[in-house]
């Protein structure tokens, strides 16, 4: 063989390897996510076994979306001059073991306890931490083989009522724990009652009401009521694929309403016994139903990114009705908020923080404006403000004005470090926020430290 032919080859088989490397990054990037090595990850520490007694706060986000589910906090006072950043009160980085065991979830917090899920090896995790200090309570957990797509740890926010906690991990097991020490209570396995996992896993919260949870599971666990003292099945319903998103309960046309979105549609039920009310199909693609329906008087809206939109659906004594459809709202991770007559949310998605955060008018749909000043991201209510994050980990603090946008502050680098995206919703509580990013939390003062109650 000649020089110049095994030149050739040599060079052939070098280009050859470096698209295969570049492939399998691709491959990981997009369909599992890199590990993100930009923080250190340490070890878990020993839980102290003490803290204060099980109460609640003035200002609790006990579950997905809030103490009232309104996606609000009730802080008040808060700074709104973020020149020079927020005071870091504390932060952890051992929610997440190992470049595999990415988590999402967001934090439940009731009084001074904090409940937050994460993941090692093979097992899902359970944390509680005292919500003023970050010193860790309790740690439990339970084995789990899950597969690595976004990571193998939960996505789903805990829920906390009174002396439990309640969690959803990825592969659909359904767990109740003691607040005051993490034993556990009972746990039920979602997929023996006929539930169907999407493709990143079951990321969709429990929902409690009285003796009620619920929950979105999809196949012929679609709709699912548990009572939540022991874990026993009231009743469950099927009706299509699982999503990520989240039960509702509302009133609407004078009767209490379970809202149900999974992969096919948006369907409404009789919460006590569970009898089928009326559908409106809403399919996405990848089952990406993700973010959670909101509703103002009979009014309900749900969005989709994947160039799916926005549906507002007028409920009615004889069932739903589509009032209006529009593009220009497409939420993926991030819930919009109503207020005023009018809608404000993040719309698109992309890995270079791309998108916008617009304001629709919420009886016709109609944009009022748009703008791509604050990247693409997630958002809470606090304050008369809506507190924004984006991909990239900087916070944004909006007050909201159908005329344009109106930027009150910003702190650039609130997650620093982060190479990935910053998907976990913000929590506020009690004048604190925390930010979760897979193995860290990180708690800053959103309100003067003296205001805050202890």
């Amino acid at each position: 063989m000649s020089k110049k032919i095994r030149k050739i080859l040599l060079t052939v088989a070098a280009v050859a390897l470096a698209a295969i490397a570049i492939l399998w990054g691709l491959e990981r990037y997009f369909l599992h996510g890199l590990s993100d090595t930009a923080a250190k990850t340490t070890a878990i520490p020993s839980p102290t076994g003490v803290g204060s007694p099980i109460a609640r706060g003035p200002d609790d986000w006990p579950s997905w979306r809030g103490a009232r589910h309104d996606n609000a906090s009730l802080t008040t006072g808060i700074r709104t001059d973020w020149r020079g950043g927020l005071k870091k009160t504390w932060e952890i980085a051992y929610l997440c073991q190992g470049s595999d065991s990415a988590s999402w979830g967001a934090p439940a917090i009731q009084g001074r306890h904090l409940v937050v899920t994460g993941r090692e090896k093979d097992r899902d995790l359970v944390f509680c931490l005292d919500a003023k200090t970050g010193a860790l309570r309790w740690v439990s957990g339970y084995a789990a083989t899950n597969p690595d797509n976004y990571g193998t740890g939960p996505r789903s926010t805990p829920a906390i009522d009174g002396d439990r906690v309640y969690t959803l991990g990825r592969g659909g097991q359904l767990c109740a724990w003691n607040l005051s020490d993490g034993a556990l209570v009972w746990r039920r396995d979602l997929k023996a009652d006929g539930a169907d996992s999407p493709e990143w896993g079951h990321a969709s919260s429990p929902l409690i009401a009285g003796e009620y949870l619920y929950m979105q599971a999809g196949g012929d666990a679609t709709a699912l009521a548990l009572r939540k003292s022991s874990g026993e099945l009231l009743w469950k319903r099927p009706g299509g694929p699982a999503s990520y998103a989240s039960p509702v309960l509302a009133h609407l046309a004078g009767k209490e309403t379970l809202l149900i979105l999974h992969a096919d549609a948006l369907a409404a039920f009789e919460p006590a016994a569970g009898q089928r009310l009326w559908d409106i199909p809403w399919k996405t693609a990848n089952a990406g139903n993700i973010t959670t329906p909101i509703v103002e008087g009979d009014l309900i809206v749900v969005s989709a990114a994947a160039s799916r939109g926005a549906l507002a659906i007028q409920a009615g004594p004889a069932g739903a009705a589509v009032k209006w459809k529009t593009m220009a709202l497409q939420a993926h991770h991030s819930d919009p908020h109503i207020l005023g007559g009018y809608l404000y949310g993040y719309t698109g998605f992309s890995k270079q923080n791309g998108g916008d955060f617009v304001c629709l008018e919420l009886a016709t749909g109609r944009t009022a404006w748009k703008t791509n000043a604050i990247g693409c991201g997630t958002s809470v209510r606090v304050d008369g403000h809506l507190l924004c994050q984006d991909h990239k980990g900087n916070l944004f603090l909006v007050r909201p004005d159908p005329a344009g946008l109106r930027l009150v502050t910003s702190f650039p680098g609130a997650m620093a470090g982060a190479k990935e995206m910053t998907w976990t919703k913000p929590v506020v509580s009690d004048g604190l926020v925390y930010l979760r990013y897979r193995q860290r939390l990180l708690c800053y003062e959103l309100r003067a430290p003296q205001s805050r109650s202890l």
